[in-house]
């Protein structure tokens, strides 16, 4: 299980770079917090080669680092339906509860729930919901709700 801080990291050098090298400044004012910080942090991710470094204070997604976020949009997404439309949270409320149980359910479960709500392209938010498209990660609005998880 990835914990959410790398999740948070991921999501933050995604959202920085756009699919191109993020600058280690630009990831730790994503992420609010110093870049010493940051640059420990994502020295972790590298060691567990999700991230690479691309050049002096250049950061990037790894195609395993790309498909654990792509993962965790999808999981975060399809349980956000499920609590929105079918269960009338509001959909802030859907968010943060999303959040908060998006790494305790196993992927047999989300693709049973999947297929239970239709197998959604989008979320609540209208941002496309991945099945293992990279591209997908393209139409993300900057606001999107993984960015601040």
């Amino acid at each position: 299980m990835i914990p959410r801080r790398s999740i948070r990291y991921l999501a933050a050098i995604y959202a920085v770079g756009k699919g191109s090298p993020a600058r280690l400044a630009d990831i730790a004012r994503f992420l609010n917090i110093t870049p010493p910080a940051a640059f420990d942090y994502i020295t972790k991710l590298i060691d567990l080669k999700l991230v690479e470094r691309v050049d002096r204070g250049l950061y990037r997604l790894t195609p395993r680092g790309l498909e654990i976020l792509l993962a965790r949009i999808r999981v975060h997404g399809i349980i956000e339906i499920l609590l929105h439309t079918l269960l009338g949270l509001p959909l802030d409320k859907a968010c943060a509860a999303s959040s908060r149980i998006e790494d305790m359910v196993d992927p047999y479960r989300i693709e049973t729930l999947c297929s239970f709500l239709g197998h959604p392209s989008k979320c609540p938010h209208g941002d496309p919901l991945p099945h293992n498209d990279v591209n997908a990660l393209s139409s993300l609005s900057d606001r999107s709700c993984i960015f601040r998880t």
